[in-house]
């Protein structure tokens, strides 16, 4: 409680303009990495060791349910090796520490085949919706491996040459036009080549432009050479940012994430990744958006999102976070849902699109102080004031 509290504080300084100065009598990036490696699993519990505990709600049931999935685990190693290099050697201590007992957990969630690519729930032994008395006896709502969490398992744990070169190999075998059209997407993309959601041969494809953000960011993180594939996925990406479907339509592009200024972080941190310049003739449109989200967001989390957005794209924030809105939604922000309607046919796919009946929102706290500490590392990284 003693430690919670101090990082609070240390927030209201932050978020008020003096966590700028050097005279502080603690380091905020040690106090949240602590803050973050309690949070871990000593796998005592429900829990694996090193795997970070998460919720999985059902806002119709109103039940909370505990969800050992690799998903968080693998987004909270992500942000700490972007921020290693910019921290103290103690706290490059701290994240070896958090990432050597995270990615040993890898290996649980990996296709029970043995082929490398990655689950969203453990496959060895097999357990989706964990503690659902109903669904997790259902064979019918066990998912495939999907791009997301194998985009974000490699990005965090290195892979063979060989392995790698699998991977690249295989995604086009789960692209669209391949075996299956999409039939859930607007008109104008339905030709598109692009890489589905899952790995699964036989399910419906699936488009989510903040999976093919992911998706892409491993692309260039692993230098691989683009093909027609990774072309299309930036294709779709940069339209539907053009056709402002980000703001129109955010749960229909992205049914896993389903917010604009999720969406807009994806593609932000795509962009930091990539090195060439596709996404220029968005870029201001990005940053725009951006601003006016954050000018009006009354969640401080969703307020953290959107400044790390503007910083990765190199702009400081116009408008600081209000002290207010501290701990408004700390441990309680859906960054992802998981929505078991995204695969159906339109219209069904709209129409279940406005209600949340086959929603699933998630909660990690440990993914909050992860978020936090991203955007106090970007503020002195590009020295905003």
């Amino acid at each position: 409680m003693k430690l919670m509290l101090t990082i609070l504080t240390g927030l209201i300084f932050f978020i008020s303009g003096i966590a700028q100065s050097t005279d502080h009598e603690y380091d905020q990036e040690d106090i949240l990495l602590k803050v973050i490696y309690s949070l871990q699993s000593d796998g005592s519990g429900f829990y694996e060791k090193g795997v970070f505990p998460s919720q999985r709600l059902h806002p119709v049931l109103n039940k909370k349910y505990e969800d050992n999935n690799i998903f968080f685990t693998g987004l909270i190693v992500l942000i700490l090796q972007d921020a290693k290099p910019y921290l103290s050697q103690k706290s490059r201590e701290i994240i070896d520490s958090i990432t050597q007992r995270a990615t040993r957990n890898y290996q649980e969630y990996k296709n029970k085949k043995g082929y490398p690519i990655y689950n969203f729930w453990r496959t060895s032994p097999s357990m989706h919706f964990p503690n659902d008395v109903v669904l997790s006896k259902l064979k019918k709502f066990k998912l495939p491996e999907d791009f997301d969490d194998t985009s974000i398992i490699y990005m965090t744990d290195e892979h063979e040459d060989e392995l790698s070169a699998w991977l690249k190999s295989e995604m086009k075998n789960h692209t669209n036009m391949h075996r299956h059209q999409i039939q859930n997407t607007f008109e104008q993309y339905q030709e598109i080549p692009a890489y589905s959601t899952w790995f699964g041969l036989n399910m419906p494809i699936d488009f989510d432009i903040c999976v093919h953000a992911n998706t892409m960011s491993m692309v260039y993180d692993y230098n691989f050479e683009l093909n027609k594939y990774d072309s299309a996925s930036m294709f779709l990406i940069r339209n539907m940012i053009l056709k402002n479907y980000h703001l129109t339509d955010p749960a229909y592009i992205s049914p896993h994430y389903q917010k604009a200024s999720t969406i807009l972080y994806h593609v932000a941190r795509l962009i930091s990744y990539s090195d060439d310049d596709y996404f220029d003739p968005v870029k201001p449109r990005i940053i725009g958006d951006l601003q006016l989200l954050l000018r009006d967001s009354e969640s401080f989390m969703e307020s953290i999102i959107l400044s790390s957005a503007l910083m990765k794209l190199g702009v400081c924030p116009e408008t600081k976070i209000e002290s207010s809105l501290l701990e408004s939604d700390i441990g309680s922000y859906h960054f992802f849902v998981a929505n078991m309607a995204s695969t159906l046919g339109n219209p069904w796919k709209k129409w279940l699109g406005y209600t949340d009946i086959f929603d699933f929102p998630y909660e990690c706290e440990a993914y909050d102080y992860a978020l936090i500490l991203e955007n106090i590392i970007l503020y002195k990284q590009m020295n905003c004031e």
